[in-house]
């Protein structure tokens, strides 16, 4: 029985390799990481976005701090 369990788990890693094998890792890890770079961008984006509408709320409400 335990020889059995034995090739199941030999054959499951085996088609676990073949797999991977299969996959082009480099293809993949360049894909994660332009989708980082996107998502990286986006986030800077939004905070120099969120930075100006705060500055802009506080001379709309506060009009004394814009020298002329």
């Amino acid at each position: 029985m335990k020889l059995k369990q034995n090739e199941k788990i030999l054959n499951l890693h085996e088609i676990a390799a073949m797999q991977l094998k299969n996959k082009d890792l480099i293809k993949l890890s360049e894909q994660a990481k332009e989708k980082s770079m996107l998502l990286l961008d986006e986030q800077g984006i939004s905070s120099i976005a969120l930075a100006l509408s705060r500055t802009l709320v506080d001379f709309v409400q506060h009009p004394e701090k814009i020298k002329a």
